[in-house]
């Protein structure tokens, strides 16, 4: 029996390298999802949801009949609020200067997609300091 195709539902360079890293064979198709669209519907939902949500739509917004489809999202969460990427350098290094020495949360959703069910679903919250 050989292995379904496996695919990641993502334009990252840092998780196609994890997966990499990981010796898997796979290929790389970026998903078409409104990541803001989504965030705005969800506007007032849980943290936990709202990267569970990104992550399932990505993982089936691919078509790969038979494959394996790994949609994900990571959201930090400092402070009660919700960050998104640092839009430059600038307010990466005043992000971290603020979040020096405190607590902050990544919450990490990752969905597996086949044939349009989502079959695997997980959801990890570590807290960083």
């Amino acid at each position: 029996m050989s292995r379904p195709d496996l695919v990641l539902a993502s334009g990252s360079a840092i998780r196609a390298a994890i997966l990499k890293g990981a010796g898997l064979d796979f290929r790389v198709q970026k998903p078409a999802v409104d990541e803001d669209e989504i965030k705005r519907e969800m506007a007032g939902e849980d943290l936990e949801e709202i990267a569970m949500a990104l992550a399932v739509r990505k993982a089936l917004a691919v078509p790969a009949p038979g494959a394996l489809v790994i949609g994900s999202d990571q959201i930090m969460e400092f402070e009660g609020r919700a960050f998104d990427k640092p839009k430059s350098m600038e307010e990466a290094c005043d992000r971290l200067l603020d979040m020096q020495g405190k607590a902050h949360t990544l919450i990490n959703a990752v969905a597996v997609a086949k044939d349009g069910a989502i079959v695997y679903r997980r959801l990890d919250r570590p807290k960083l300091v």
